[in-house]
């Protein structure tokens, strides 16, 4: 927890987080460590940021090299503390393109825009909500939408989302943020920017985020398909043609598209071996 320092404790008598702007100094702050769980001491610098640290000298005292609270942790903690507060917020979702290669043009391939970054103004939240066996950090409740926000780090990677069946009969989207990139730096600078405002920033609107899944995938696909016109070719007429061959050691036959098939995909033998043949 180095990078961070410890940005917030759990109060001892109540169990609730709170930020070191808010506790009292040193052990009267009655806190532990979030990961560990040792008594903690509030620090109150006038050189360095508000920040707590393990009480060393305490009787019940673990050596930090054995407290694993990581930053990605921390600010996983302290978004679903601050979900209570987004209703009324916006949150910024993010742009979505898909590459297609259609099968008459296979040498090109078209981006097609499922969505576009906007701001959504966010209704109620509910925080670790579980569709199709995989359990969500937030769900969004925009409007006449829902979107599923799946934090992700490098203890917490990316769930298979192969059998969502739920999550697509009911035009939920799906976002990840990725708490490796949480910037620390800034709250370094800036000794008054407080961790609970910066994970605030970070989760509405800077952390970078990804569709997983987009309720518009299918409809924008099949539309770009139905739409799609092949374009003139610069190129020689027969770039697209199947060429045709057959291997005169074991007779098998292929086609390619490659004017010059130089080896038998069944047996391996050598151009030598190999003739052209109508279709």
């Amino acid at each position: 927890m180095s990078d961070l320092l410890i940005p917030f404790g759990i109060e001892i008598d109540t169990d609730e987080i709170i930020e070191p702007e808010d506790a009292k100094k040193g052990r009267a702050c009655n806190c532990k460590c979030p990961g560990c769980k040792a008594p903690l001491l509030s620090r109150h610098s006038t050189i360095n940021r508000t920040h707590f640290a393990h009480d060393s000298k305490h009787i019940n005292a673990i050596p930090e090299n054995r407290c694993d609270f990581s930053g990605a942790v921390a600010v996983s903690m302290m978004a679903m503390e601050l979900a209570k507060s987004l209703p009324g917020k916006f949150f910024r979702t993010a742009d979505y393109e898909l590459t297609h290669k259609y099968e008459c043009c296979p040498l090109k391939n078209e981006s097609i825009t499922i969505t576009e970054a906007t701001d959504l103004k966010i209704e109620s939240v509910e925080t670790k909500m579980t569709f199709d066996n995989i359990i969500f950090d937030y769900a969004l409740r925009v409007g006449s939408h829902s979107v599923l926000i799946l934090f992700t780090h490098k203890k917490k990677p990316s769930p298979d989302f192969s059998g969502i069946n739920t999550i697509k009969q009911k035009k939920m989207g799906v976002l990840s943020i990725s708490l490796d990139l949480f910037e620390s730096q800034e709250i370094k600078v800036d000794r008054s920017l407080r961790f609970s405002d910066a994970v605030s920033d970070f989760i509405l609107n800077d952390g970078e985020r990804v569709w997983l899944y987009h309720p518009n995938e299918s409809f924008k696909l099949n539309d770009a398909i139905k739409k799609h016109k092949c374009p003139p070719s610069e190129l020689p007429e027969d770039i697209y043609r199947s060429y045709y061959y057959q291997c005169t050691q074991c007779q098998h036959k292929w086609s390619d598209m490659k004017r010059h098939s130089l080896e038998c995909p069944n047996c391996a033998v050598g151009h030598l071996f190999i003739r052209e043949i109508s279709k």
